[in-house]
This record gives structure tokens, sequence and C-alpha cells, in this order.
């Protein structure tokens, strides 16, 4: 079960394989910060990943909007099969 859905333009496999590394980084610092909110580390790492300038580009605001109203459910759910999932 995917908790966590990217999507960005692919044009060729390397594109494909950029997105798919770019997504396990975000999903990585989820999972760090879903039991433990004051990993500071984590949420620099998000905030870095879904910047501007990153691959997110011009949605990375809305992304990163999606992340923390998608967090409480996340938490709440107790384990991963009743985990909710975030499209970004």
């Amino acid at each position: 079960m995917a908790f966590l859905k990217v999507t960005l333009p692919a044009d060729e496999l390397d594109d494909a394989e950029r997105i798919g590394q770019y997504a396990i980084k975000i999903a990585r610092h989820l999972v760090q910060v879903i039991p433990n909110a004051n990993d500071r580390p984590a949420w620099d790492s998000l905030k870095e990943l879904l910047s501007s300038d990153g691959p997110m580009g011009g949605t990375s605001r809305q992304a990163w909007l999606r992340i923390l109203e998608w967090l409480p459910a996340a938490r709440s759910a107790g384990d991963m099969l009743n985990m909710p999932s975030v499209s970004i």
C-alpha cells in the first residue's frame, strides 16, 4: 500500500528514475516526522526537497500544504495499513 504519490512529468526513462528517487527521499523523511513532529533535520530536508528550486517547481507550495494537511491523519492512523495516502 502506497502512502505517497508524487506526480511529475517524465519524458524518458532517466526522468522516471530521477522522479522515483525523489519520491523515495520525500517518503523517507515523512516516515520520520509522522511519529516525531520535533525531528528538525527531517523537516529541514522536506522543506529543501519541496522548495520551488526543486523538481516540483511552481507546485511545491501546494505540495507542502497537502503534506501539512495530511500529517494529522497519518499520525492518527496507528499503522501503515491504515495510513491515508497523499498525492503531491
